[in-house]
Parts: C-alpha cells; sequence; structure tokens
C-alpha cells in the first residue's frame, strides 16, 4: 500500500525505550506516552476528508460517493502469489470464509483511482453485514446460496455479482486455475456502475467511520511497545504484521513470509490493525460458518503500540465503534485498516512482540 510520511518515526523510537514490553503499562510509562502525544500543526488541506482513512486526499465530488468493496480470493498457496488491488484498499477486513478459508473485502471510497483488483470470488454470509453498515456496494463473483442469499436480502445488501456482469471483469493468465484468474478494473468498474441504475451516491457524507485523529496527530495506543503481532484465524492462516518505524506503517506478512502485491510487488502495509475476537458458528451444514458482529473485545495496534478495546455493532446497518476498556471512545490514526475478526478460541494464541529488546508474550 502507499507509503506516506507521518510523524511516526522519531515518536517510535521514544516509545519502543519507554516500554519494556508489550503486556507491561505501569505509570510512568503511560506518562511518557502521552507526553510523546504531538500537537497539532493546523494543517489546511485542499481536498476532501477520505472516511474511510480520516485522510485528506479524497477529490472533493468524491465526498458523497458510495464505497465499494471487492471480494478477494485468499485460498493457500493458489491465491496467495496472484493477489493484486488490496494494497490500494482504504480498508481490509479479513475472516474465515468457511473451512477455515479466510477471505479479504476490500473497501475503496473512490474505486475509479485504482487499477486492477483479485483475483474476486465468491461472497459469505457474515460479508454482507459489514458492506452494509458502510453503505458499500459488494462486488463479488458468485455466493454461498445456501445461508447468505436469503440473509442479504433480509438485511438489504445490494451486490453486483461479475459473474452476471461479466463485462465488469476480465481472465487474466497467471498461472493458476481458472477460478483463480478473475480481476476488476476499478476504473473500468466505475465507469460501468456510473452507466448502470445501481445508486452510487451515499447520505452519510463526509462522516468517517472511525474517530481519526487529524493526519499530523500521531496517536500513540497507551497499552505497550508492539514490533509485531500475529493473528491467527485457523491452522494455515494467520495475519503478521510488523512495524516499520521509517514509515510508520505496519507492513504484512502471510504464512511466515512478505505478503506482497502481484503487480507492483510492494510488500502490503497499513497503519492501523484491529483484532477484533468473537463467536464463530459453523451453519448446519458443518462447513460454512458466520461470525457474531455484536460486540466483543480486541486489541488496537498503530504507531509501534498496542492496547486493548471494545468493540460493538449491533444490527446490520450500524457500523462498528470502539471504545478503550473503560468505555471512553477510541481515537485511531488517520490512515488504511485491516481489520481481523477471529473467533474467540484463539485469542490466547495471539501474539504480541514488543521492543528489540522484549521477549514474545501470549496477548
Amino acid at each position: 500500500m502507499h507509503f506516506k510520511k507521518i510523524l511516526c518515526a522519531a515518536v517510535s523510537a521514544a516509545m519502543l525505550f519507554s516500554l519494556a514490553a508489550c503486556g507491561k503499562n505501569d505509570d510512568s510509562s503511560q506518562a511518557d506516552v502521552d507526553d510523546l502525544t504531538p500537537v497539532s500543526s493546523g494543517a489546511v488541506h485542499v481536498n476532501a476528508r477520505n472516511p474511510l482513512t480520516g485522510l485528506y486526499d479524497l477529490a472533493l465530488d468524491k465526498v458523497d460517493a458510495r464505497p465499494v468493496g471487492v471480494m478477494v480470493n485468499n485460498l493457500r498457496p493458489d491465491a496467495w502469489g496472484v493477489q493484486t488491488g488490496v494494497d490500494d484498499a482504504d480498508l481490509v477486513y479479513e475472516m474465515v470464509a468457511e473451512g477455515g478459508i479466510t477471505r479479504f473485502f476490500c473497501l475503496y471510497q473512490d474505486i475509479s483511482k485504482v487499477s486492477n483488483i483479485g483475483s474476486v470470488r465468491s461472497t459469505r454470509y457474515s460479508y454482507g453485514d459489514l458492506a452494509v453498515s458502510h453503505d458499500a456496494l459488494l462486488v463479488h463473483c458468485g455466493m454461498d446460496e445456501l445461508y447468505a442469499r436469503s440473509h442479504f436480502q433480509a438485511i438489504g445488501v445490494e451486490n453486483y455479482d461479475l459473474e452476471y456482469h461479466e463485462s465488469a471483469g476480465f481472465r487474466l493468465e497467471n498461472g493458476e486455475a481458472y477460478e483463480h484468474t478473475l480481476y476488476t478494473n476499478g476504473e473500468q468498474l466505475a465507469q460501468i456502475l456510473k452507466d448502470s441504475d445501481i445508486r452510487m451516491t451515499s447520505d452519510r457524507g463526509d462522516k468517517t467511520w472511525l474517530n481519526f485523529s487529524e493526519p499530523e496527530d500521531v496517536h500513540l495506543p497507551g497499552g505497550g511497545a508492539c514490533e509485531k503481532i500475529s493473528v491467527p484465524f485457523s491452522y494455515g492462516y494467520t495475519s503478521t504484521f510488523v512495524y516499520d518505524s521509517e514509515s510508520g506503517r505496519y507492513l504484512k506478512e502471510q504464512g511466515g513470509q512478505p505478503h506482497r502485491d502481484y503487480r507492483s510487488g510492494k510488500q502490503l502495509s497499513v497503519e492501523n490493525v484491529f483484532v477484533l475476537f468473537t463467536k464463530v458458528t459453523d451453519f448446519p451444514d458443518a462447513y460454512h460458518v458466520k461470525q457474531d458482529l455484536t460486540s466483543g473485545e480486541g486489541y488496537y495496534v498503530s504507531a509501534g503500540g498496542y492496547q486493548k478495546i471494545k468493540w460493538e455493532k449491533g444490527d446490520a446497518s450500524t457500523p462498528l465503534s470502539f471504545t478503550d476498556e473503560s468505555g471512553n471512545p477510541l481515537t485511531c490514526n488517520a490512515g488504511q485498516s485491516w481489520v481481523c475478526i477471529t473467533s474467540n478460541y484463539n485469542r490466547d494464541d495471539v501474539e504480541i512482540i514488543g521492543g528489540a529488546s522484549s521477549e514474545s508474550e501470549q496477548a
């Protein structure tokens, strides 16, 4: 994902010296964190604020644009080497689709700025709730007909199936089987949607989905230092994020290897990582699953630090909201985010590593 200049490098270096390890958060370390919080520079921005990132990088005529979410294949190992466009996503949700396999729901506030995205695969039950909560159009190829179809109709998911709109997708010979070769192009897709009868404006305006600080105001989570966090979903599916102090972003790994874009070769990275624990339930077919998106606990990771959080969502149309452990609204850094929604059973296996001299701790 695109690197941006933020004030994390010096801040995080100081934080890593003041926090010995992730599990330690005494009064003195918290005072250090508070002292390191930069003061707003009062910067003047010429572009609109992106509701999904809090960055002022959005064209003024896209403020009321409806976000587009694309289902991206993550089948190991077939899809891992041919994913593209994920690094351009403003926000990515990752959770189990079925059989332990995760998929990515990649959200774009301005899909027209994105090149190729894929490979595109089918959608599942709980992704519909996430789409509706962002008032997003859900783009996919096929769906789980047993459970997702009726659920989508019940909660009002508007979806765009490339299986029936072939002009919006294309096949790319990437060396993988046919089911891993479908892609869409953001610019082309945006034009097709513009010419269709699908609603592509949103009444949510520039209201951000998170309580973002200003981009120049780097907020340090107060739970401790976090140079690396590994989040398991199932056997063979663990997402790891390693802090890069120079860019102030977390570099993503998958399967113990850098997670790179097929098109550009760049390693994926984000400013914010969320880990949300919840109940994951099998459907009667003992194959497909659904996530309980009512409420739960988790972690917020950013700028070289982490903290425990609480989250809640409620009904389908209600966006996720986050607080600290005391119930105060969570302030998040502006930038791209990756949200890991994983089973409560994985809670003890999430690994957070603090400063360079600290030892790995079970979160």
